[in-house]
């Protein structure tokens, strides 16, 4: 058993003194101290993403949901122009920069905020470095990567977030395990069914977002709020609530937003 528990996050650093680093998460984000030149990253920010359907393995750990998901679904992520004319050649060396997606982590209410406006879930995908000389390697939490933030709130009974929820939602332990508990879903259950229509984002670096609150992380917050039923939601609730950490000062950090993202699906990221 972990010796920490949301409730207490001010004195986590007592065990784990990384919690006290200047680059923490979650954020705030706020949009009134935008910059339109400093934070914009609508040419220089590439993100790419190739996500796969998948089996569902979950275990409750802190009261947190984890999800854990088969190989195979890949983020590129590249601050640096991107040249659509690249040789296939040439883009198939850039898996210097890719991160399998690995697990997701269910929070109510939502980690990050937007404007102070805090939602009623919020989905955590972790993505980790591929290691090219080493396919088969195993990374943790230690070794950072990208974790990709969906922001939900309740609503309607439609959309594809309440497809990938539903089928879910009720198998769920609500009870401590770290063994993983198979949940059967249909052959087209994924993380894709997560991702919002508009595919603005906010990028900031920050940190894992409970102990050991490891440094490291990079943060890609999508704009647009999805839906997840109230139904759903409820039901959520019933064994998971406040399993969120608060936000954390940003120390001078910057937050860069792509207004108007080309969201690129490339087959030569399938690993």
């Amino acid at each position: 058993m972990s010796n920490w528990d949301y409730g207490r996050s001010d004195s986590w650093v007592t065990n784990y003194p990384q919690c006290n680093n200047q680059r923490q998460s979650p954020i705030d984000i706020d949009t009134s101290t935008f910059d339109g030149f400093k934070n914009r990253c609508d040419i220089d920010c590439r993100l790419s993403l190739n996500y796969i359907s998948s089996k569902c393995n979950v275990t409750n750990l802190n009261n947190t949901p984890t999800i854990y998901f088969d190989r195979g679904s890949i983020l590129s992520f590249n601050k640096e122009s991107y040249n659509d004319e690249l040789d296939e050649n040439i883009k198939r060396t850039e898996k210097s920069n890719m991160y399998r997606l690995k697990k997701a982590t269910l929070h109510t209410s939502s980690m990050h905020t937007i404007n102070n406006e805090s939602y009623d879930m919020e989905v955590l995908l972790y993505h980790y470095k591929i290691n090219m000389h080493n396919e088969d390697d195993t990374q943790d939490d230690n070794t950072g990567g990208v974790i990709v933030s969906l922001l939900y709130k309740s609503g309607n009974e439609t959309g594809t977030p309440n497809a990938f929820f539903n089928q879910i939602i009720n198998r769920l332990p609500t009870k401590l395990t770290t063994t993983e508990i198979n949940i059967k879903v249909n052959e087209d259950w994924g993380a894709e069914l997560l991702l919002p229509k508009n595919k603005s984002f906010f990028t900031y670096d920050g940190s894992l977002p409970t102990p050991p609150c490891s440094k490291d992380w990079f943060y890609v917050v999508f704009e647009e709020v999805g839906v997840i039923s109230k139904t759903l939601l409820n039901i959520f609730k019933l064994g998971y609530t406040k399993n969120n950490r608060k936000t954390q000062r940003l120390n001078g950090r910057s937050i860069s937003y792509n207004s108007n993202p080309k969201l690129y699906n490339e087959s030569f990221l399938s690993i």
